[in-house]
Formats: structure tokens, C-alpha cells, sequence
């Protein structure tokens, strides 16, 4: 079976609990593969807890890297709809962490 290679944006509460469940095989056909978060010194903990998987500062190089086929999104919920649309634009599938958005508008489009 081919494995999705996932990734997720932002490593708090929610992103290390995904994190956990995909490396303790929980989801088969998942492989963690990338970890985004805008905080440095999350991003050297994740590059030691992590240290086979990409780590990204930048959420829209890591879905453009080529390194992700889907990701979900665990980040204050009005970024969402950014994230998603640009995930989405780029042919990444997306998870999105509820909600979808804040605004009608922003989830409908």
C-alpha cells in the first residue's frame, strides 16, 4: 500500500497529538513526513524530537516542496482558509482542524 505523506502546520496542542498517532501507526496509511510551525525554538525541539522529517517554517514552501500530498491545518482558526485554498490551489489535499473558517464567505469559497 502506498503511504499518504502528510504534513501538518502547526505543532501545539492538537499538531503533536496528530503527530503522535501517525508515528505510533495508528492511521496505516499515513507517514509523517514534514512538520511546519512559525516558532523557532518549536522548530529546534521538532528538529530533535523529528529528526527523519522535513521541518518548515514557512507553510507555503512546505506544501510546495513536492515533500507533501496532504496536510492538515492546526493553527488559530482564522488561518485556515488561507492555508486550505492555497493547499488546495497547489493539488494538496487538506484536513482541516474545525472549524473551517470564521467567516461564511471565507468556508464557502
Amino acid at each position: 500500500m502506498t503511504k499518504l505523506r502528510f504534513g501538518i502546520i502547526g505543532y501545539g496542542a492538537q499538531g503533536s497529538m496528530y503527530a503522535s498517532f501517525i508515528e505510533q501507526g495508528m492511521v496505516k496509511s499515513m507517514d509523517l513526513v514534514a512538520i511546519c510551525d512559525i516558532d523557532e525554538a518549536k522548530q529546534a525541539k521538532l528538529k530533535e524530537a523529528f529528526p527523519n522529517k522535513k521541518i518548515y517554517s514557512d507553510y507555503k514552501e512546505m506544501i510546495t516542496s513536492g515533500d507533501v500530498d496532504a496536510i492538515i491545518t492546526t493553527v488559530p482558526h482564522y488561518l485556515h482558509p488561507e492555508m486550505a485554498t492555497f493547499a488546495l490551489d497547489n493539488g494538496v489535499h487538506v484536513l482541516n482542524e474545525k472549524p473551517a473558517g470564521v467567516y461564511t464567505k471565507q468556508v464557502k469559497a
